[in-house]
């Protein structure tokens, strides 16, 4: 594999001292809770994400029609948020939820003219366009892309803001945007539906659930049951090609000629936290694009990657994965079973996870190893109990969707059953 040589400077000692426990967190993993705060419209968070100034947080509410998004104006001393502005997908007449019903994503494209929204109930799921004002006011299209098929759980919009990627079953589905920020499926996706026909497979990529750009937009990663995927993305033309060989994907058999990996694949069910529904955010790339960090069923696999090609090479020994199980081989963390979420601070420096046993997780970039490792204490993690030495937050309830502030100030956890909360970071 190619641009991997300086890897060999990450020593078997370094992966050794992680698994004993190993070098302390660095200054700055602390959460302290804010007061509090504004909340979105009612129902169940399933999704946070910010503009790219950060001056906006927006969320997903609720499973059917009505408010399905809120848009919160943040102060970015304090992380107080604003009254939310909110709205529906459609104007159409008892169709004002369908595009977006069970909305699982926000995404507000990089010259903050549109955002788009993901929905996925069954096999009504759609990409449904949104405008946005100089104000941060969301407002709908009736523009949306349909009958997507089933799976389908996530997307990504390119940092050049010329596509839409969308998570479905066993593909990537191309959506070219325009410059009115209208979408329109690419060449070779006109007769896509996932589960069905017309849909390019890829390898390694069973349910999947996850999906992020590197922010060059040369790269694109899927998770998923099967594993995680590569591919290069040829940013004149949105185009994808899946990676050859074992660069192409990481599976935890290496079956369909994909590399072995550790805390890959396997079922999401152990993630699962309302309904059958899972979190969209479950790979994440950092902004320097040398690091991809991707949740399976066993916790959270760190890779290196490549900036010549791409191509993700897992680190060696307890650095290549964190999970709840100690006699896993990766490193311990507490309170980690069952990660729904995750989410990076922009210096690539700490990752946050919501789990299924509700906390908030709190995991350090480890200088020694470039591994992961949870601070000890009340640092390392978020309850409402208190529970194996955690900070305890008693409105902490069935937390689920995570967002970071762009100047990474400030961190917010929404519900499925509790209030939207916010953490001010430690600088």
């Amino acid at each position: 594999m190619l641009g991997h040589r300086w890897l060999s400077t990450v020593l078997p000692t370094m992966c050794a001292a992680l698994a004993l426990g190993a070098p302390a967190a660095a200054a700055g993993a602390s959460l302290t809770p804010l007061h509090t705060l504004t909340q979105p419209a009612p129902g169940p968070v399933r999704d946070l994400a910010f503009d790219r100034a950060g001056r906006h947080l927006y969320a997903t509410n609720g499973n059917g029609y009505g408010a399905v998004y809120s848009s919160l104006k943040r102060d970015a001393s304090t992380g107080a948020l604003g009254s939310p502005d909110t709205g529906t997908c459609v104007t159409t007449p008892g169709l004002s939820g369908r595009s977006c019903r069970t909305p699982a994503q926000i995404e507000v494209s990089a010259d903050g003219r549109n955002a788009y929204v993901l929905g996925d109930y069954t096999y009504v799921s759609a990409v449904t366009t949104l405008t946005r004002s100089r104000s941060g006011v969301l407002a709908p299209t009736n523009q949306s892309i349909f009958s997507l098929g089933r799976s389908v759980r996530s997307l990504a919009l390119s940092p050049d803001g010329r596509n839409v990627y969308v998570a479905a079953g066993a593909s990537v589905v191309v959506l070219d945007r325009h410059r009115s920020g209208t979408l329109t499926r690419a060449k070779g996706y006109r007769d896509c539906r996932t589960g069905r026909t017309g849909c390019p497979v890829a390898r390694g990529v069973v349910n999947a659930a996850g999906i992020a750009l590197s922010a060059d937009g040369r790269s694109l990663y899927v998770s998923s049951e099967g594993g995680v995927a590569a591919f290069a993305r040829t940013p004149r033309s949105g185009t994808l090609r899946q990676l050859p060989g074992q660069a192409g994907c990481i599976a935890p058999d290496g079956g369909q000629g994909c590399a072995m990996g550790r805390a890959v694949g396997g079922s999401d069910l152990a993630a699962v936290t309302y309904g059958n529904r899972i979190s969209a955010r479950r790979i994440v790339v950092s902004r320097d694009g040398t690091r991809v960090y991707a949740v399976s069923n066993a916790g959270i696999a760190v890779f290196a990657r490549s900036r010549v090609d791409g191509s993700l090479r897992q680190l060696a020994g307890a650095a290549g994965c964190v999970a709840q199980d100690a006699a896993s081989g990766c490193a311990p963390a507490r309170t980690l079973r069952g990660v729904g979420a995750i989410a990076l601070s922009p210096d690539g420096g700490t990752l946050y996870a919501t789990t299924r046993i509700q906390s908030l997780v709190v995991l350090q970039r480890d200088a020694a190893t470039h591994g992961l490792a949870q601070p000890a204490g009340a640092d390392g993690c978020v309850n409402a109990d208190g529970a194996d030495g955690c900070l305890a937050v008693a409105a902490l309830r069935r937390p689920f969707a995570l967002a970071v502030s762009p100047d990474g100030r400030q961190v917010y956890v929404g519900s499925l059953t509790g209030p939207l909360l916010g953490f001010s970071r430690a600088s």
